[in-house]
């Protein structure tokens, strides 16, 4: 498990669902990408408001997720 299911943020003015989804390098290169919506204990559904850019997130690409609730998340690990 390495997110919290803790949504801290869902009735702030922007919320970051599960967590803000980073490049491998942890810069912020795929616009307002968040885990949203759905996150599972091996996966998540990431959601934009703008269409991704699949040329540069093949499968099997990594990522970085900053979490929104780091507290539980650190504790899973």
């Amino acid at each position: 498990m390495a997110l919290s299911k803790d949504r801290s943020t869902a009735a702030a003015p922007r919320d970051y669902g599960f967590g803000l989804v980073l490049d491998a390098t942890g810069r912020q290169s795929f616009g307002e990408a968040i885990v949203g919506g759905r996150a599972n204990q091996e996966h998540g559904v990431v959601s934009a408001p703008a269409p991704l850019p699949f040329d540069r997130l093949a499968v099997g690409s990594h990522v970085r997720v900053a979490p929104n609730h780091v507290c539980m998340t650190a504790a899973g690990l």
